[in-house]
C-alpha cells in the first residue's frame, strides 16, 4: 500500500485534478490518499485565534477540514472512494480502487 498525502497547498493548483486522475488510473488497489486541511484548516486556526476556543474543538474542526478537502477531491474524481475506517480502506483496495481517507473517526468528545 502506498500512502499519498495531498496537501492543502494544491487546493488551488490546476495540477490537483491531474494528480487525482493519475492516482485513480494508476493506483487502483495500492493507493490511499490522505488529504491535508488547506484553506479549511486555516479558517479553523483563524477562528481559534479570534474566539479563543479550546484545542479539542479545534482538533475536531481540523478533522472536518480534512474531510471537506477529501469530499472536494472525490467530487473532482468520483472514481475515488471515501473511506472513514481501516476496513473501508482495505475494501476499496481489495476492489482495485483508490481510497481517500476521511479522518472523522479520530474526532473526540474529550482530550486524550
Amino acid at each position: 500500500m502506498w500512502v499519498v498525502k495531498i496537501g492543502g497547498s494544491l487546493s488551488h493548483d490546476p495540477a490537483l485534478r491531474g494528480w487525482l486522475t493519475e492516482l485513480a488510473e494508476m493506483g487502483g488497489g495500492r493507493v490511499v490518499i490522505v488529504p491535508g486541511g488547506g484553506d479549511f484548516a486555516d479558517k479553523v486556526r483563524q477562528y481559534q485565534a479570534e474566539w479563543r476556543f479550546n484545542d479539542l474543538a479545534a482538533h475536531n474542526m481540523c478533522l472536518l477540514a480534512m474531510t471537506q478537502y477529501a469530499l472536494m477531491m472525490q467530487g473532482l474524481s468520483p472514481e475515488l472512494v471515501l473511506a472513514s475506517s481501516e476496513a473501508k480502506v482495505r475494501r476499496a483496495l481489495r476492489d482495485g480502487r483508490v481510497a481517500i481517507w476521511v479522518p472523522t473517526a479520530l474526532m473526540r468528545d474529550e482530550p486524550d
